[in-house]
């Protein structure tokens, strides 16, 4: 199964949920003059393609209406799939919509529950900084040693 997004983005709300409830159904995405507004949109012509569309795909994903893994579902990916990450909606969006951040948080895969290794060696790295610093030395000794060449 998998997990929610990070909720590193910001909206209205605040984390994901925040950032797709920006999007507040005006249709400026859908103009097909001047700018740069949702290019894939432009050549499709599907609502899906659409900067709206795809906030409304998430919105009733996240809210549980497409099903329990409705984010990592090949119908989610593909609707993601044609969104260039042009930032196009977050500079033309009256609401300042950013689908592009939105797209990254929805296709990186998420951590088993434990996390990574990395991750949690970064988090753990606080309580463990003092009896490392009392290493350094030991360490700083290590490297003043000349080294012969093999």
């Amino acid at each position: 199964m998998r997990m929610a997004p990070t909720g590193r983005l910001s909206g209205g709300g605040g984390g994901f949920q925040g950032a797709v409830e920006m999007c507040n159904n005006n249709g400026e995405c859908r103009k097909l003059a001047g700018a740069v507004m949702c290019p894939s949109f432009r050549v499709t012509g599907n609502e899906a393609d659409v900067t709206r569309g795809r906030a409304n795909s998430l919105r009733l994903a996240i809210s549980g209406q497409l099903g329990p893994d409705a984010l990592a579902s090949d119908e989610m990916l593909e609707t993601m799939k044609l969104c260039v990450s042009c930032k196009g909606c977050r500079r033309e969006c009256p609401t300042g919509v950013d689908m592009a951040k939105m797209k990254i948080e929805v296709l990186v895969p998420p951590t088993s529950a434990a996390g990574s290794r990395c991750a949690t060696g970064c988090r753990l790295s606080p309580r463990y900084a003092p009896y490392a610093a009392r290493l350094a030395p030991l360490m700083n000794a290590r490297n003043a040693v000349p080294h012969s060449p093999l």
